[in-house]
């Protein structure tokens, strides 16, 4: 299973709130007609994460597919033109960044669609440190057990740690509200020592989302 994620910055005519709509629909509807998506939620930016930088970005999508053969796959489904065609509704595609990776599941989060976590999305700079998988994912255990109220977490690595892609590795940490992620996170002072011990700090973002869960089907082992 892979996991690819792209960071969209809307168009400018549109409202923060005319473009979460149209994220919905049409466009979320639209997703539900490509097959090869197994899992597929919208992150709806309500905030900046402290301590980190900030970054452009409106709404981060989530898609999980078996592979990269089925990412090729879907690219060339016929549903998945309109589906394309319809994100110069929504965002500025030039500004467009992706990231295909391999995610592992630190703590999972509830199996209800309904479930609606907010979310911490760490996009971790560059460091020498960031090579080592292992180093990675002991931090993002480190930062589930610290942190109070954590109610899933996952890390994200490049399949290609070669290809360009927007960070080195990507951290998410779920919440079950906003109250819960700001008695957790106080000033951030712990997660950012201990972040800053793998990444390149200042060129580390942080974002906080509401997710939207479209295409989630009743667990099977498999995502």
């Amino acid at each position: 299973m892979i996991k690819a994620l792209a960071f969209l910055v809307k168009l400018p005519r549109l409202s923060d709130a005319a473009f979460f709509g149209h994220w919905r629909h049409p466009h979320g509807t639209l997703t539900r007609r490509i097959p090869q998506f197994r899992r597929y939620v919208q992150n709806h930016r309500i905030g900046d994460v402290p301590g980190f930088a900030t970054g452009p970005w409106l709404g981060v999508p989530a898609i999980w597919l078996d592979d990269l053969a089925a990412l090729a796959d879907a690219q060339v489904h016929p549903e998945y033109a309109p589906l394309d065609a319809d994100g110069d509704n929504m965002y500025i595609r030039d500004r467009t960044v992706w990231l295909v990776g391999n995610e592992t599941i630190v703590r999972a989060q509830a199996a209800d669609a309904a479930a609606m976590p907010i979310k911490a999305i760490l996009m971790l700079g560059n460091g020498t440190a960031l090579a080592d998988a292992a180093a990675v994912l002991d931090l993002t255990k480190e930062l589930a057990e610290t942190l109070s109220g954590i109610v899933g977490a996952s890390v994200t690595l490049p399949v290609d740690p070669t290809a360009p892609s927007p960070c080195a590795a990507l951290i998410e940490l779920s919440f079950g509200d906003c109250a819960a992620f700001d008695a957790a996170w106080d000033d951030g002072r712990a997660v950012l020592n201990s972040v800053a011990r793998l990444a390149d700090l200042p060129n580390s973002h942080g974002i906080l989302v509401r997710e939207e869960r479209v295409i989630w089907p009743k667990p099977s082992g498999d995502c």
